[in-house]
């Protein structure tokens, strides 16, 4: 049997020990608000995306020429869209409530960490075996906003809260031999 020209390029797509990564095979967990097996309170994610970056870049002037140095990691917003099934609390709200009382209109004070609203988030992707294969870490992750969505009398869709989730830095767990 003729082998396929592969133009010189070998990328092991091919081989029986390649892992793709699927997009519908991952969970967000943040404690006591979205995510997996821990977390009785949490409500389940529908949707959301892995970290995005931008280095701002220092311009350094020569004199015939310009060069640019990276000088700084500029982590974007990540978004985090959870199914609002009913529970005895919302999470979500519970989670915006450990910093703000918006019965009463106070701030409770943000000192450091003290309050509890910046926590830690984990995103996972799994094989379709259930296998681990990537985990992010979110240090710090906090809700920038949240929308808990519109209703509508004519459609019988399910009901989601989206969270825009600002963080410190994220990077990839090595815990687990990746």
């Amino acid at each position: 049997m003729a082998s396929r020209s592969t133009m010189g390029f070998d990328f092991g797509l091919e081989s029986p020990e390649t892992c793709f990564k699927q997009k519908n095979r991952w969970i967000f967990s943040i404690a006591n608000v979205a995510g997996g097996e821990s977390y009785s309170k949490a409500l389940p994610p529908l949707r959301s995306n892995r970290p995005s970056i931008e280095l701002k870049e220092q311009q350094i002037a020569h004199v015939i020429e310009d060069v640019y140095y990276p000088i700084k990691a500029d982590w974007k917003p990540v978004n985090l869209t959870l199914y609002d099934i009913k529970t005895n609390t919302n999470p979500v709200f519970d989670w915006l409530n450990s910093i703000y009382d918006p019965e009463n209109g106070k701030w409770k004070g943000v000192v450091g960490n003290s309050t509890g609203i910046k926590r830690r988030g984990t995103l996972s992707l799994f094989s379709g075996c259930g296998d681990q294969i990537e985990s992010w870490i979110f240090e710090n992750i906090y809700p920038i906003s949240i929308n808990w969505g519109d209703l509508d009398m004519g459609i019988g869709d399910v009901v989601t809260v989206e969270l825009n989730l600002r963080y410190d830095r994220a990077y990839i767990s090595k815990t687990n031999g990746f």
